[in-house]
């Protein structure tokens, strides 16, 4: 009977501790679901390029290929129209993402137990750090992933050397090393605590440690040699030279081309090559309060300290081989703090010390536990619900410590979003004509490849437009503008990036030109214009606007899109389809200048093409679909006799679009007109409209914008 109830308890205890992690990876997995559709960012740019090439140039070619291979397959054999290539990409890294977070769970559950197991898979679960790696396809799940596994291997090996111990070993190496070069770091700091952990095994003979230590340490290399093994077979000599020589241990010194270091030729000195170093201050800041443990606040930052801090007295007290591990991985940005590199450093090349605090944070939990039921020696239901209460309030403090992060989007760096290039991208391939040219100006970390590979995206079914395009790079605004010193007969579009640390472009541009589209800052495009003649004023409804006749149902509003900045006119609509209401909802724009520049009246003149164009986005009130937005002329002949013709009308357009209409005379207007004007608006169905950037032009298309600021 005894023996029932201990079995029906164990099988209760297993229920719930399955339920109990089931619960964990399917909230991790949902708090990292948001971010799997949003645009590339930079570096999964070249993850999507690397996609689309072969495998044996992905192997010749990548010092790790595990990340591009990986990716090339998804596209291989899962590539679909209902997914975003970017989307189908990122699938991967959120598997390896929540198989870190398992195997983290299930070493140290066999290790150490349920409650510091749960509380170490509780941190990595909700590190922002580690959902951000979870939801694009780069490098960084696979390396917490393989730094896990590394750990575990490690301590499974110390405890028993069996083939499946050495196994782990060499895949957790393998896999390691294919995926990110950084994790010769982790190896470096792990395999010699291993190693020599056997080595000093107490109870063993001498000479079968050192045969264990020496097998240890063999089936390490080699998992390290067959990552590596693609690139010393496949690709050309030089490849492993140039990535070893990324560390140096001084200042670079200035290029130099002749042995002596003398120039040759007569050239100028090359500059010296750029080199970073790791600081303290920088590390604690950014590294470890921002992303490693995510307590940004100081209250949260000491707490989660002095938890990390009594996970290591409580390992050293009774798991020193893992408390030596966890020492090992905290260290291994101690090299960088002393050497100069021409790389510089990120917080993702450490990203295994975020393995290493979440160890240390369920462990200190674990300790605390401990030290409570040492002191009052409570019984098995009194420990359980004390082990519950320790949960809950951990989970609580992870809340409060990192909910903000999160409320604020801030699980990625401002670097790892497209800078607002994809709708940028999606402006140039509405508005762009054949013969344009696209420059970047300040290509540091090239960062304009994101609005080139959505570019590409949208043209392509307009191969025309897409290879009628001219493309040029400039380090400068004043390099630039020495090469485009004039608007040409072809449109200019000029993409720079304007945050703070890498200010390209921004105020310099503003002084003479317009920006179009911008996003919080990130990226701006603007326009130098072709030669051509804006025969409006106030288009903008910013500048001239006295130049227009506003309606009694309009209002000038700011206008506060994602790209788009000023001000615009809104115009409701009261839906009765009356000439007194018309009027009322209708913006009256008359020409002020000649398609020369000159001032004063227009006639529309035979044998010339204009383009009216503009910004709209409307509003329906019903379910009718009644226009709410027309366009039509007016004005009088030659013969004094007036005439009015409608060019347009809309329902309901949900965001903002732009619009070109031709008015050709002889086709829809008079033959010879005298004076004319263009009304806007008065639909005869309720809603809204907002209008914006209208421009009349004496061309067969239009310019892409106004010199007006936006």
């Amino acid at each position: 009977m005894t023996h029932e109830k201990s079995g029906a308890g164990t099988r209760t205890a297993m229920a719930v501790e399955a339920a109990l992690v089931s619960a964990l990876l399917v909230f991790a997995f949902l708090l990292r679901l948001p971010g799997m559709g949003r645009p590339a960012w930079m570096d999964e740019v070249i993850t999507l390029g690397w996609a689309q090439k072969g495998y044996l140039e992905i192997f010749r070619n990548n010092t790790t290929p595990f990340m591009p291979a990986t990716a090339k397959t998804m596209l291989l054999f899962f590539r679909s129209d209902a997914i975003a290539n970017e989307t189908l990409l990122r699938m991967p890294h959120l598997v390896f993402g929540l198989a870190g977070i398992a195997v983290l769970y299930i070493g140290l559950r066999r290790r150490l137990g349920i409650l510091p197991a749960f509380a170490s898979s509780l941190f990595l679960a909700t590190l922002p750090l580690h959902v951000g790696c979870s939801q694009e396809s780069r490098y960084y799940a696979v390396a917490v992933l393989s730094s896990a596994l590394l750990v575990f291997a490690v301590l499974r090996c110390a405890e028993k050397m069996r083939a499946a111990n050495l196994l782990l070993l060499f895949a957790a190496a393998w896999l390691g090393l294919s995926n990110h070069l950084s994790f010769t770091l982790v190896l470096a700091a792990a395999a010699p605590v291993g190693a020599a952990a056997l080595l000093f095994r107490p109870g063993i003979p001498p000479l079968r440690r050192v045969r264990q230590s020496v097998i240890f340490s063999v089936v390490a290399a080699l998992g390290a040699g067959a990552a590596l093994a693609p690139v010393f077979f496949l690709a050309d000599t030089g490849r492993m030279t140039r990535v070893f020589t990324l560390l140096s241990l001084g200042e670079a010194a200035p290029g130099q081309d002749g042995e002596d270091g003398r120039q040759v030729n007569d050239e100028p000195p090359r500059p010296a090559a750029k080199t970073h170093r790791l600081n303290l201050p920088l590390y604690t800041d950014r590294y470890l309060k921002t992303n490693f443990l995510c307590a940004r606040e100081p209250l949260f930052f000491l707490v989660s300290l002095l938890l990390a801090c009594a996970g290591l007295l409580y390992l050293i007290a009774r798991d020193r081989l893992l408390a030596c591990l966890m020492a090992a991985l905290l260290a291994i940005h101690v090299p960088f703090l002393l050497i100069y590199t021409r790389q510089p450093c990120s917080p993702r090349y450490f990203i295994a010390q975020a393995v290493a605090y979440a160890i240390l944070t369920g462990a200190g939990i674990a300790g605390m536990a401990a030290l409570a039921g040492m002191l009052r020696k409570p019984g098995r239901g009194a420990r359980l619900a004390g082990a519950v209460l320790l949960a809950a309030g951990y989970a609580f403090f992870l809340y409060e410590s990192r909910s903000l992060t999160f409320s604020q989007g801030k699980v990625h760096h401002v670097y790892q979003t497209d800078l607002g290039q994809k709708a940028l991208a999606r402006t140039i391939a509405d508005q762009a004509r054949p013969g344009d040219t696209i420059v970047t100006v300040g290509t540091r970390w090239g960062w304009h490849r994101i609005l080139q590979y959505y570019l590409g995206q949208f043209l392509g079914n307009s191969p025309s437009l897409r290879f009628g395009l001219k493309w040029g790079e400039y380090e400068s605004v004043d390099d630039f503008r020495a090469a485009v010193p004039a608007p040409g007969e072809n449109t200019v579009w000029v993409l720079t990036y304007g945050q703070t640390e890498w200010k390209t472009g921004f105020e310099e541009m503003g002084r003479t030109a317009a920006v179009l589209h911008h996003s919080e800052k990130l990226s701006a495009l603007w326009v130098v214009g072709r030669r051509t003649v804006n025969m409006l004023d106030g288009g903008d409804f910013e500048h001239g606007r006295e130049a227009v006749a506003l309606p009694e149902f309009g209002k000038i509003v700011p206008l506060r899109t994602p790209h788009l900045r000023g001000e615009s006119l809104c115009v409701t609509l009261p839906g009765e389809a009356s000439l007194e209401m018309s009027d009322k909802s209708t913006v009256w724009f008359a020409p002020v200048r000649t398609p020369l520049g000159t001032p004063g009246p227009c006639f529309l003149e035979t044998r010339r093409a204009y383009t009216l164009s503009f910004l709209l986005k409307t509003e329906i009130a019903d379910a009718d679909a009644s226009p709410v937005f027309r366009v039509w002329i007016e004005g009088k002949d030659t013969q004094g006799a007036g005439f009015q013709r409608a060019l347009f009308q809309v329902a309901e357009n949900a965001d903002w679009g732009h619009y070109e209409l031709f008015i050709e005379p002889g086709v829809n207007a008079p033959e010879d007109g005298q004076t004319f004007r263009i009304g806007m608006g008065g639909g005869v169905g309720p809603g809204r409209f907002w209008l914006d950037n209208v421009q009349l032009e004496a061309r067969p298309n239009a310019s892409p914008f106004t010199a007006s600021i936006r």
